[in-house]
C-alpha cells in the first residue's frame, strides 16, 4: 500500500470510528497477537503440566477460551507465522523456506487490517521477521535483542507502544508481540533455574551451537543430557511467564481487555530426544507441533476449553470474524468463533496439513536446509510421510499421544485413506520457482537462531 492509499485508509478508519460513536454500531475493536517462539503446550500448567512453569499464563487462560488441541502447520518459525498471518498452508502462501517468501499477491493480516483503517505495529525478537514477507503491512516493526539469561526487552518495548494508545483511543490497532525467550540458548536467571534445574555433571549447556552439533551428528546427547536440557527449558518458560504477568497486568489496568482481543499462541514446540533429536524444525511429531492457543477479551467467555483439533491457519479467519471484518477469499483456515459462541457448534470434518519441514544436515553441513517431509491430522489419526523414502508412519493420538507405536504396517487401509487426504491437500499447492541460494545475510540470521554452524 503506497503512502496515499495508507492515508486514505486511515482517514476512512477515522470516519468509521466517528460514525460508530454517533450511531448504534459498536466501535471497532483492537487485536493483540502474542506469539511465544518455541513454546510447547505440554509445558504449561493449563495444558496439564505438573511443574509450576506458568502460573500467570494459567490464570489468564482460566479467564478466556483455551483450545486443547492446536497444531502448528510446521515445526519452525517462518512457515508457522506465515500461516497465522495468511490463513494459508505454506505451500499455498509460498512460505516454505527463506528464499521462497510469502507471495506478493497473498493478503496478510497486518496489511488487510491497515487497509481497513487499523494502526499496525510489532515488537519482535527474531530476525526472520525481516526480509521474507512477515513484515508486510506493519507500519512499525522493531527488532529487539532476545536477551538471555536476563529477559528480553520485548515487554518493556511493548508497553511503550501500547501506552499512548491506552490514553487516546482514536484508531483501532493490531499489535504483534513476539517473544523468543524460550528458544535456545536455554539460559535464564538463577532464581528460575534454581526452581527447575537438578544437579547435573554432564556437558550439555543449552547453547544453540551445541544443540546444532547434536543435530549435525558431531555430538551425541543421551537421556541424562536431554533431561538437563529439558530442565533448562522449563526454567526459561517460567521466566517467560513472569514477563507475561507484567504484560497482562498492564493490559488489565489500562482497560485493554474491555475492547481488545488478545490471542496467545506459539509457532512450534521443541524436541528433547523424544524421537531422537533436539531443537525443532526436523520433524512433525507432537513435541514439535502441539502449541498453546488462548483467547481473551470482550465477548470471549471465561473458563471455556475446546477439544476440537484446530490449526494455525484458523487464526486469521477467527480474528477477522471476531472483529466483524470480511476475510480474504479461498483460505485454508476456518473461523473458530462459533465454537465458543454457539452451544454445540462443530467444525466440518477436515484434515490438517503439516509441511514446511527441514532436513537435518550431515556431519559436515553448515546449515539445516528445507526439506519435504509432510504430515496430516484427521481427528485422532496422524500420518507422517517421507517423500524421499516413500514411507509412512501412522499414530493414534487418542491412545498414543506420545507417538510411540507406529501403526502403519497394521492399518494399511487407514494409511491409504489419509494419504489420499494428503494428496488432495497438496494439489492446492502453488507451483514454486527455484529457490535462490542463501546469501550471507540469510546464513547469519540462521546462525543467530542455531540453525547453522560456524564457517570452518
Amino acid at each position: 500500500m503506497n503512502p496515499l492509499q495508507r492515508a486514505l485508509a486511515t482517514l476512512l478508519g477515522g470516519v468509521a470510528l466517528l460514525v460508530s460513536a454517533c450511531g448504534d454500531a459498536a466501535p471497532p475493536r483492537n487485536l493483540i497477537l502474542i506469539s511465544i517462539d518455541t513454546l510447547r503446550a505440554d509445558r504449561l500448567g493449563c495444558y496439564g503440566y505438573a511443574r509450576p512453569t506458568s502460573p500467570n499464563l494459567d490464570a489468564e487462560a482460566a479467564r478466556g477460551v483455551l483450545f486443547e488441541d492446536a497444531t502448528a502447520v510446521s515445526s519452525w518459525t517462518f512457515p508457522s507465522h506465515a500461516a497465522m498471518f495468511t490463513g494459508l498452508y505454506p505451500g499455498r502462501s509460498g512460505a516454505t523456506e527463506l528464499k521462497r517468501p510469502i507471495r506478493e499477491e497473498v493478503p496478510a493480516l497486518a496489511g488487510w487490517l491497515a487497509e481497513r483503517g487499523y494502526a499496525t505495529g510489532a515488537i519482535v525478537s527474531s530476525t526472520l521477521f525481516k526480509g521474507y514477507g512477515l513484515e508486510r503491512g506493519f507500519e512499525t516493526l522493531e527488532l529487539v535483542d532476545p536477551g538471555g539469561p536476563e529477559p528480553s526487552r520485548v515487554t518493556e518495548k511493548s508497553l511503550e507502544w501500547l501506552t499512548p494508545r491506552a490514553e487516546a483511543r482514536t484508531q483501532p490497532f493490531f499489535f504483534l508481540i513476539h517473544y523468543l525467550d524460550p528458544h535456545s540458548d536455554y539460559a535464564s536467571l538463577p532464581e528460575f533455574e534454581a526452581q527447575f534445574v537438578e544437579p547435573y555433571a554432564g556437558t550439555a549447556d543449552g547453547s544453540s551451537e551445541q544443540l546444532f552439533r547434536h543435530v549435525s551428528g558431531s555430538l551425541r546427547f543421551d537421556a541424562h543430557d536431554a533431561r538437563h536440557l529439558s530442565n533448562l527449558y522449563d526454567a526459561g518458560v517460567r521466566q517467560q511467564d513472569e514477563e507475561l504477568g507484567k504484560l497482562f497486568r498492564f493490559l488489565r489496568e489500562r482497560g485493554f481487555l474491555e475492547d481488545t482481543l488478545v490471542v496467545l499462541t506459539s509457532d512450534h514446540g521443541e524436541e528433547f530426544l523424544e524421537h531422537g533429536n533436539v531443537m525443532h524444525g526436523l520433524q512433525h511429531h507432537e513435541e514439535s507441533v502441539r502449541i498453546p492457543l488462548v483467547l481473551l477479551g470482550p465477548d470471549v467467555p471465561a473458563g471455556v476449553r475446546i477439544a476440537t483439533p484446530v490449526s494455525q491457519v484458523d487464526l486469521l479467519p477467527t480474528v477477522l470474524d471476531w472483529l466483524g471484518l470480511e476475510a480474504p477469499p479461498d483460505l485454508d483456515g476456518l473461523s473458530l468463533v462459533e465454537l465458543w459462541t454457539r452451544p454445540g457448534a462443530t467444525l466440518p470434518e477436515r484434515a490438517l496439513l503439516l509441511e514446511g519441514d527441514r532436513d537435518p544436515p550431515g556431519p559436515t553441513a553448515r546449515v539445516m536446509v528445507t526439506g519435504d517431509d509432510l504430515g496430516l491430522r484427521r481427528g485422532r489419526w496422524k500420518l507422517l510421510f517421507d517423500p524421499t523414502t516413500g514411507t509412512h508412519q501412522l499414530y493414534d493420538l487418542e491412545t498414543d499421544p506420545r507417538e510411540l507405536t507406529d501403526l502403519a504396517a497394521t492399518q494399511p487401509e487407514k494409511v491409504e485413506s489419509l494419504a489420499a487426504d494428503l494428496a488432495r491437500l497438496l494439489e492446492r499447492r502453488v507451483a514454486a520457482g527455484a529457490a535462490a541460494p542463501l546469501d550471507a545475510s540469510d546464513l547469519e540470521k540462521l546462525r543467530e537462531l542455531g540453525y547453522a554452524g560456524e564457517d570452518e
